[in-house]
């Protein structure tokens, strides 16, 4: 992932040769573009342009884009779902959203229908492991081992908060042909392995 901390010239520069690098040895490349702001950024929010948005994807080569339109790190926000639908009409890149645990649910269901693929929701997942670890610590291990306990009640709550948000976003079902992809591209990195060994 290419932070989008500098100038979006500079961002466009380091994604171009972070992406033809990554493209060669079979992966991807999301780059950001604008600050989401919050937990360790300050606060300091910025958003996205749709002319600079164009211009990332056409001129970098990057697979997604993770675009700040009005989300923040680990808080509560809405989604400037105006902007979002403007960006989405001018560049074909997959989109992006970071600071996805505090966005409105109605506005995370609105996103989806504008290209956005993949919603990060890291203070979700930390939230929900250390609520499993200190439940979990209060539980009787029986014969098992205090920390496995803890430990497993812990995944246990990062499971079902995954799955309850991939629900919330219609994400259910749709790992099929990510799948697929997957183990085509595996299928093209082994071929490439094999032939550049076999020089």
């Amino acid at each position: 992932m290419m932070a989008g901390i500098y100038h979006w010239r500079r961002t466009l520069k380091g994604a171009a040769y972070i992406a033809e690098i990554a493209h060669a040895m079979g992966a991807a490349v999301e780059a950001e573009l604008g600050q989401f702001g919050g937990e360790g950024h300050g606060g300091r929010v910025e958003k996205a342009s749709p002319k600079e948005t164009k211009r990332m994807v056409e001129e970098s080569g990057i697979d997604t884009l993770a675009v700040s339109v009005g989300s923040v790190h680990g808080q509560s926000s809405r989604l400037d779902l105006r902007l979002l639908e403007e960006i989405a009409n001018v560049t074909p890149s997959p989109l992006v959203l970071h600071g996805g645990s505090g966005i409105h649910l109605d506005d995370l269901r609105e996103s989806i229908k504008m290209n956005v693929v993949k919603v990060n929701i890291g203070a979700d997942v930390v939230r929900a492991w250390m609520t499993g670890c200190q439940e979990g610590a209060m539980l009787d291990s029986g014969d098992e081992p205090p920390h496995q306990v803890m430990m497993q009640h812990a995944s246990e709550k990062v499971s079902q908060m995954a799955r309850a948000r991939l629900s919330m976003m219609g994400a259910c079902n749709h790992a099929k042909p990510l799948l697929r992809k997957l183990q085509e591209e595996c299928t093209d990195l082994s071929a490439l392995t094999t032939t550049a060994l076999a020089a």
